[in-house]
């Protein structure tokens, strides 16, 4: 005899003695064992809990060889395998028996789990976090056959039959467990442990019979319905038996996209799930009350069955993908387990982090987009509190994950597949926490028509980017949706909820910016699909990437012309300005450049005349400082400055050509790829109108908040708004030289009374005018001057307009307290006196005095993102002369500190020197 059939006959063994143990026990009755002689337990109980526990190695055996034999002749069975098979085969045929013997099904639950291990050693491996492993289907008997002949081959093949056939003698025991789960949810007293161990165990761990649980009986699905469908199914599961890939979301999208006529989802009967969650949620309190009421058993006794029973169910999910296929396209309650399970009180276990919720969201993100798609849908009906727990489950398990694995800054956990799964869950969660929360879609086509049309005018040679970037950062399901995050105006749940900054602080950007280079095709995971994961200094690094690499490719090309004797091509953007005259030399020499937007991808490099700097990040810093200011000035005439809310907005009726618009849009766009911060003062929504989208009623109160109180008031007026306010769709407003000016909002209706009918429109129509279509051309050339330069870049999918707006203007606190933490010192030493007096006086200067300061060693007077921590300044020793100021380096940001050993004198040298700072020299 092979090990192998030796090895199978152990198990067989095992089981049978298991089976008698717990049906007729061993014999002796003052025998202790809780797996002996179950009185109220029947022959299909007895089958499938000793099943369950034959690998359990903690199980006590203790029933003799004699005494089954007693039992077996007792209750009348056939005489061995040979008969058992007979007589099965003889069932199957005569269209079962209705009482099967005790042989038979003992001969029956051995041969399924025999060829149910039999098809795992065939796979190419056993299931794993990361995908899906291809194996032959238990319910395909036909092309199973070949690879079971040896001495059970019979039994398996009757097995497998009774796996694809409703059998209620052998298999389905759904009503039992049902009418026990009800028991429980009345709160039945007589309720024994035992009974109800084995009727979760029964129903959470079967697909079948999960899935029907809490749903009307007449929408239950058997398996004969499912049989009855097999043809069907297997029109569906064609396209995938031809591709040996395991089956994800994410596959099925890209496959997709290169077969544009075939759609997954076109051919599944996918529905919402089904399953009562009032029901499920008396589930909870009945267990609680259960746990309160059976102290004698472990406190967690019965959390702990249900997960061991979610998990036996959700691993036999993964075994194969055709299994897979086929339950989820058969069953239109196939997706009642996820609700049903994550909504259980088990998972709130700390057992569940290790035991279910790992193969629960293996099996959930392995699903089929549409699939996905009808779980956002229901659980974005959740309450916001409900579908927050969730959340914070999976993230406790991400954390749990970091932690048990020991990572650390210097590990590279880029190749987890959990942290991966974990992830994609997430992000599930995530849009139902967009979709269920408050949305509009304001897209602003016309704005994106003109822009687009305006780059093809000043770069006829360059390509819009904008779908090769949504296909490599958007997440395919975000795609299947049309869902962007830029729709959301108030989601369920606030974002900073999906970010885990412990995964963040671990994250190597550059290394996951290079595997988004092969995420096209699949082959390694990238968080850029998972923008809603990150923090902000992530995706700011994420950005400096992707500018970096073009930088460095722009470069390239440049030696290589250069080596092949073509002409030259400078590898930065230079120009060269004169303080006084900064804006038309700065306009004249960017237009010289906008024939090519590749020019501004390139390093910036700005010269002053008449100064001897030399550009290494502090001259670029200065050169931004001063445009942007004198660009500002209401005296320009292109902007003007509204006092209610002290910000910059556009003049509408300005006579500056539409050149100077787009330079300051170029100057946003210089700024970002330069990693230089601009002291600029727009409304929020500004931003997002730079990210394609139209400012809404809700972004006036930025702007115009009196305005926006009025608008308010009128919409929440109770009284006739036609009779007691008397207002018209016509708007008055003056010029800047008072020259009044009428506008109405409806051409084909002048003068048109507001009612309480139409006032929403009026609102909505004033509110688009008041910040979209009355700075159009202004606004059009402004974001045409930054998309010349950021349309090669993915700020669009990486940032909203908050984070945005961080990006270009950074922060506005200035808490120096921060930079004496992470100062260094050359010469010094933080304990000297000099320093301490230096940090002495810094505390103490004013709000005005600390801009200046930071002007001072910087080159601006704005914070960046990360915090005046991530300046790192420097403090050098410059001798000790007496009458030397104090000077700086603001590339590297470096103060040259002479040590006057006198506080009085260091505090009147160095408010001298901020205050006196501009221009630069080579010392």
């Amino acid at each position: 005899m092979s090990s192998s059939s030796s090895s199978q006959d152990e198990k067989r063994t095992k089981i049978e003695r298991l089976f008698y143990q717990l049906k007729d026990g061993c014999g002796d009755a003052s025998c202790q064992n809780v797996y002996c002689g179950k009185p109220d337990i029947d022959i299909n109980e007895a089958a499938a809990t000793a099943l369950r526990l034959y690998n359990d190695e903690n199980v006590r055996i203790c029933i003799s060889k004699q005494r089954i034999e007693q039992v077996s002749s007792n209750s009348g069975g056939g005489g061995g395998e040979n008969s058992a098979v007979q007589n099965n085969q003889n069932a199957v045929t005569n269209d079962r028996a209705a009482d099967p013997n005790e042989d038979e099904l003992m001969d029956y639950i051995v041969c399924r789990r025999l060829a149910e291990e039999e098809e795992e050693m065939q796979t190419s491996g056993p299931p794993d976090a990361g995908g899906l492993n291809t194996s032959n289907s238990v319910g395909d008997c036909s092309s199973s056959t070949s690879k079971l002949e040896h001495k059970h081959t019979a039994a398996r093949v009757r097995a497998k039959t009774k796996i694809e056939i409703e059998d209620e003698g052998y298999f389905n025991k759904q009503a039992e467990g049902y009418k026990v789960i009800d028991r429980l949810i009345n709160f039945d007293e007589s309720l024994s442990f035992d009974t109800l161990r084995v009727a979760l165990t029964t129903i959470f761990a079967e697909v079948l019979s999960a899935n029907n649980l809490f749903v009307p009986e007449k929408e239950r699905v058997t398996r004969q319905m499912m049989v009855k469908n097999r043809k069907d199914l297997r029109t569906i599961v064609a396209p995938y038996e031809s591709q040996s890939r395991a089956i994800s979301g994410e596959d099925c999208a890209r496959h997709s996209c290169q077969k544009s006529d075939f759609r997954f989802g076109s051919m599944s009967p996918f529905s919402t799930p089904t399953c009562d969650m009032q029901q499920v949620a008396r589930l909870n309190t009945a267990m609680q009350w259960y746990k309160e009421k059976h102290r004698a058993e472990p406190a967690t006794a019965v959390e702990c069955v249900i997960l061991e029973a979610m998990k036996e169910n959700l691993t036999y999910l993964l075994k194969s993908k055709l299994n897979f296929l086929r339950h989820i396209h058969l069953n239109s309650n196939a997706l009642n387990i996820f609700p049903l399970f994550l909504e259980n009180i088990a998972m709130m276990n700390p057992a569940a982090l290790e035991i279910v919720i790992p193969p629960y969201c293996n099996v959930l993100v392995h699903l089929p987009l549409e699939a996905q798609q009808r779980l956002v849908g229901f659980w974005k009906d959740l309450t916001p509190e409900r579908l927050l727990s969730f959340v914070e489950l999976f993230q406790q398990q991400l954390a749990y994950r970091v932690l048990m694995q020991g990572y650390t800054e210097e590990d590279d956990f880029h190749n987890d597949h959990m942290i991966h799964i974990m992830v994609k869950a997430l992000h599930l969660l995530y849009l139902a926490s967009v979709v269920g929360g408050e949305m509009k879609k304001v897209v602003d086509t016309v704005a994106n028509n003109k822009s687009r049309d305006m780059l093809e005018r000043y770069a006829a040679n360059q390509n819009n980017q904008d779908e090769e970037f949504r296909y490599l950062w958007v997440h395919p399901l975000a795609r299947r949706m049309n869902i962007d995050r830029l729709d959301s105006i108030k989601p369920l749940i606030p974002p900073h909820h999906f970010v885990n900054h412990e995964v963040n602080k671990l994250l190597d950007v550059m290394a996951d910016y290079k595997n988004s280079r092969t995420h096209e095709s699949g082959e390694i995971f990238s968080f850029i699909s998972y923008s809603f994961f990150l923090t902000l200094p992530n995706k700011i690094h994420y950005l400096f990437c992707d500018v970096q690499k073009r930088m460095v490719i722009l470069r390239q090309y440049s030696r290589l012309s250069a080596y092949l004797g073509s002409s030259l091509i400078s590898q930065t953007l230079k120009i060269r300005v004169r303080r006084a005259n900064i804006i038309n030399d700065t306009l004249l020499q960017l237009e010289l450049h906008t024939d090519g937007m590749e020019n501004f991808n390139k390093q910036l490099h700005v010269e002053f005349e008449g100064e001897e700097g030399v550009d290494e990040g502090g001259l670029s810093k200065e050169f931004f400082m001063i445009i942007v200011e004198k660009m500002l000035t209401p005296d320009h005439g292109v902007f003007i400055y509204e006092q209610e809310s002290r910000l910059f907005w556009f003049n509408m009726h300005s006579f500056e050509s539409e050149s100077q618009y787009r330079l300051i849009g170029i100057i946003l766009g210089l700024a970002i790829n330069n990693s230089c911060i601009l002291n600029i003062s727009f409304p929020r929504f500004i931003y997002k109108k730079l990210l394609g989208y139209k400012a809404v009623f809700q972004d006036m109160h930025q702007l115009y908040p009196v305005f926006y109180s009025s608008l308010k008031s009128l919409l929440e007026y109770e009284g006739n708004v036609e009779e007691d306010l008397i207002l018209t769709f016509t708007v008055e407003y003056s010029d800047v030289f008072g020259i009044r000016h009428t506008h109405e909002l409806k051409d084909d209706q002048p003068g048109l009374v507001v009612t309480n009918e139409n006032r929403k429109e009026y609102v909505d129509l004033y509110t688009d005018w008041l910040l979209n279509t009355s700075v159009t051309e202004q606004f059009n050339a402004f974001r045409c001057g930054f998309d010349l330069v950021c349309s090669s870049t993915p700020i669009k999918f990486l940032f909203n307009a908050e984070e945005l707006e961080l990006l270009i203007c950074g922060k506005e606190s200035l808490e120096l307290e921060e930079l004496e933490k992470t100062a260094r010192y050359d010469g010094f030493t933080e304990n000297c006196q000099t320093i301490k007096d230096f940090w002495a006086i810094v505390s103490e200067l004013s709000a005005d005095e600390r801009k200046k300061f930071l002007v001072f060693f910087t080159g601006c007077d704005r914070v960046p993102v990360g915090g005046l921590a991530d300046l790192k300044m420097s403090l050098v020793r410059n001798g000790d002369k007496m009458d030397s100021l104090p000077t700086a380096h603001t590339c590297f940001n470096v103060i040259l500190l002479p040590d006057y050993n006198n506080k009085v004198l260091l505090k009147e040298r160095l408010l001298k020197a901020i205050s006196y700072s501009e221009g630069f020299g080579l010392l």
